[in-house]
């Protein structure tokens, strides 16, 4: 800040008190431009209802805050200066009044834009004493003794305006624009036969307005929190004031009016509706964003969208750290996607029901999408029937397998289950078909059934991700095997089974000699799975069970059976059971 030097003795000019007048208005300008930018900004000037009410309004004491030349025109001896810019401030210390009218048609209502604008005048004027050289003892009264008076002031002012708009039916009518230069504050309605506006009647605007509190808004953080105003999916926010710029890594907070079903925008403050991303860098699925939830935003410039950082009560996407916050009721996630704990379910005769119930199921949007934790699963699926706790289409199939998906609604909080046909192809882990019931947009594979020739789900009972059933022959033979040889399991064995279990069984003749049953998970009889049954004293029997023993092709492996020497024996591979 600049300060006028006047030397002792020196004679004083006007100009030493014009520019200290002038340092002062610099000083306070670049300081009020460092805090609130360049774009015309208000503090207070709240408009109100008149007491008593009338067909006008209050318009409170405020002030406001605009870039302007320094001096349009001369300020006394000191030249006009046009070129630099400065913010300015008008002030209003008193309530002002602004006449309002009825439109004149019946039905017909009009709306009024309150509006305010930095206006600068030179006012107060006096009849001010001059020197008079020729009789110094007698100044004279006005310029040169004309007795004309003197503006004493440049004054900083608001200047405010009713600005109407045209009027209309009831309803239809239109906001005028706002003039430029001016920043709105309120919005009054006033219809036809009306004699006073009251509270309701006036809809203030505070895009533009500071607020009452400055300092406790920045403590408080409410300059970059907003209520949503938009709507599920496409939210809207209105920050106060509102912002300059949205520069990278701008970082606001709302609360959301509605959750979230799927691929979401938000416009804050005008700025236009951008994607809202999860941490993940990727569209939302649904229920990240949940009605009353606190959300906050963070703009990334690169990707023209705002990434949800996290949201009071919804889902993150999944790929980062996980927060507190990640699950809409279920709390953090720690497992993986398709992982269960607890799960059972048993059936001890064909049917076309099964129940499954799970301590906790980690489900999820996609494979890298958003995760939930399920818990106290406790569901039964018909498989006659279809839609939610049935067949996703079609009827289950006949001899073939049903694969067996929990599901969830994060919109509604609701648990089920649903089948699809796992015969003919693997099913993935998270339900890739097209008929998922509507808002179910969660679901995570917990089990793979056999049915039977009329379609029922066959006994058997399944512990986690393990299925166990009745001890089955596969193959058998009264030979020797002396090479691997290929067995197709499909009969038993779902395309979706990782590991099989069973045993194996030989039964040696008294002069056998060296004689096993082996099986192999590839065709050269490699040591990667390899099960064996053996007895190399000639005769008798033996039976080795085997567990995960690895399907390296789906519903396939292979096997031998030999001996050295002697008469005969008889092998066997039992079925016992699969994991998924």
């Amino acid at each position: 800040m600049d300060r006028q030097i006047v030397g002792p003795g020196q004679l004083p000019l006007d100009t030493d008190l014009l520019n200290t007048n002038k340092n002062v208005l610099l000083a306070l300008g670049a300081l009020a431009q460092s805090m609130f930018g360049t774009n015309t900004i208000a503090y207070g000037l709240g408009v109100t209802p008149t007491t008593p009410a009338s067909l006008s309004v209050n318009v409170a004491p405020g002030s406001i805050y605009a870039a302007s030349q320094i001096d349009a025109t001369a300020y006394g001896s000191i030249p006009a200066d046009t070129v630099d810019i400065i913010v300015k401030q008008g002030i209003q210390l008193a309530a002002s009044q602004l006449a309002l009218l009825a439109p004149a048609t019946a039905g017909f209502s009009v709306n009024y834009l309150i509006e305010a604008a930095f206006t600068e005048v030179d006012g107060v004027p006096q009849l001010l004493p001059y020197y008079n050289a020729t009789n110094p003892q007698q100044p004279y009264q006005g310029p040169g003794g004309n007795n004309q008076q003197t503006n004493t002031r440049r004054q900083g002012l608001v200047s405010l305006v009713a600005k109407a708009g045209i009027a209309a039916t009831t309803g239809t009518q239109a906001t005028p624009s706002i003039d430029a230069g001016s920043i709105p504050l309120a919005v009054v309605t006033v219809a036809y036969g009306q004699t006073q506006i009251t509270a309701t009647n006036i809809v203030a605007v505070k895009s533009n307005v500071l607020p009452a509190d400055l300092l406790d808004s920045v403590q408080q953080n409410r300059l970059d929190y907003a209520v949503d105003t938009g709507a599920a999916n496409a939210y809207a926010i209105a920050l106060q004031p509102t912002p300059n710029a949205i520069p990278d890594g701008f970082i606001a907070t709302f609360q959301a009016s509605n959750s979230n079903t799927g691929a979401s925008t938000i416009n804050v403050s005008g700025f236009g509706a951008y994607p809202i991303l999860g941490v993940a860098h990727s569209a939302l699925q649904g229920g990240e964003i949940v009605s009353a939830g606190k959300c906050e935003i963070m703009w990334h410039q690169t990707l023209a969208s705002w990434i949800l950082l996290g949201c009071t009560g919804g889902a993150q996407q999944t790929g980062v750290a996980k927060s507190s916050t990640q699950a809409v009721q279920f709390g953090q996630l720690t497992g993986m996607v398709g992982s269960v704990r607890h799960l059972t379910s048993a059936q001890n005769s064909a049917g076309t029901s099964l129940s499954f119930t799970a301590e906790q199921i980690i489900a999820a949007t996609a494979l890298g999408g958003i995760e939930y934790r399920l818990t106290n699963f406790n569901q039964t699926i018909n498989v006659a029937t279809t839609g939610t706790g049935g067949m996703d289409t079609g009827s289950a199939p006949a001899s073939g397998f049903v694969g067996i998906y929990a599901i969830y609604n994060p919109t509604t909080g609701a648990q089920s289950i649903l089948g699809t046909n796992a015969t003919a192809t693997a099913v993935p882990t998270i339900y890739g078909g097209g008929n998922l019931p509507a808002g179910y947009t969660v679901s995570a594979l917990i089990g793979v059934w056999p049915t039977n020739s009329s379609g029922q789900i066959t006994p058997g009972c399944q512990n986690d991700l393990d299925f166990f059933a009745a001890n089955t022959i596969i193959v058998s033979t009264t030979a020797a095997v002396t090479t691997p040889t290929l067995v197709n399991a499909s009969s038993m064995v779902p395309k979706n089974a990782r590991t099989m279990r069973g045993a194996l069984a030989l039964n040696a003749s008294s002069g056998a000699q060296n004689a096993s049953v082996n099986m192999f998970s590839s065709s050269t009889g490699s040591v990667f799975g390899i099960q064996n049954a053996n007895n190399t004293n000639g005769g008798g029997q033996s039976s080795i069970p085997f567990n995960n023993f690895p399907l390296l092709t789906p519903q396939t492996f292979w096997w031998d059976a030999v001996y050295s020497s002697g008469s005969s024996i008889a092998a066997n591979v039992c079925f016992a059971g699969y994991s998924i």
